[in-house]
């Protein structure tokens, strides 16, 4: 029953996104100020493919992935905000590392889970850090390929050159994987064979829902 709750409130995120950027698309061309076309079919492209691919995940994962997605792709490609504010895409790349280091938690703990592994949490740490740092070299990789083949502008903004910008997004993405890294409580617990429990700072409520959630997961009781 959860697992169809979850399903359905992803869906209907996702829709109701798909219905805004097709929204925009069109309102813009239809005011003389079009969006570019390769943009928001890129925009769309991930709302969809997070709707196929992650709407298994409950609601709150979910959300959070899809609405940096839309931080990142929506405004920051269809609003042009890259260009209209020179912050911007170290933001982006800071909540990405965030979201990159939870994930690296997420994998780290299937595979032990899977494998029977016994593993020290600083393994968990580091597997986390790593996990995000490798995941913002290939996105730079597709934003140097993006630019090479289809003329985008992505690695370069006003004066700053490629190099810079291709450096301080790295950085930004894997100093910011230290925050969910270092701090279980990302994912609930670390509380399967051979990573020991971590409590969750916070009220119970909080550590509750977290606990649930990650137990929802990967399909245990913790």
């Amino acid at each position: 029953m959860m697992k169809h709750q979850n399903l359905r409130r992803n869906l209907i995120l996702s829709a109701g996104l798909l219905v805004v950027y097709t929204a925009t698309f069109l309102i813009a061309m239809a005011v003389g100020r079009p969006v570019e076309t390769l943009n928001f079919i890129a925009t769309a492209g991930v709302a969809a493919g997070a709707a196929l691919i992650l709407s298994w995940l409950p609601f709150s994962y979910y959300a959070a992935i899809v609405l940096f997605a839309c931080a990142a792709q929506y405004f920051g490609m269809m609003f042009d905000f890259y260009h209209m504010f020179w912050w911007y895409d170290i933001v982006i790349h800071f909540l990405s590392g965030i979201l990159l280091g939870a994930m690296g938690h997420f994998l780290c703990r299937l595979l032990c889970k899977k494998t029977q592994a016994v593993l020290p949490i600083a393994v968990s740490v580091l597997f986390a850090v790593f996990f995000a740092a490798a995941c913002a070299g290939l996105w730079e990789i597709y934003e140097y390929c993006s630019d090479v083949f289809f003329g985008l502008e992505t690695q370069s903004s006003g004066a700053q050159s490629a190099i810079d910008d291709t450096m301080q997004d790295i950085i930004a993405g894997t100093v910011s994987a230290a925050l969910p890294g270092t701090e279980p409580a990302a994912i609930g617990q670390l509380g399967h064979k051979g990573i020991p429990p971590y409590k969750i700072p916070g009220p119970e409520a909080v550590r509750g829902e977290w606990i649930k959630r990650s137990a929802f997961i990967f399909g245990e009781r913790i």
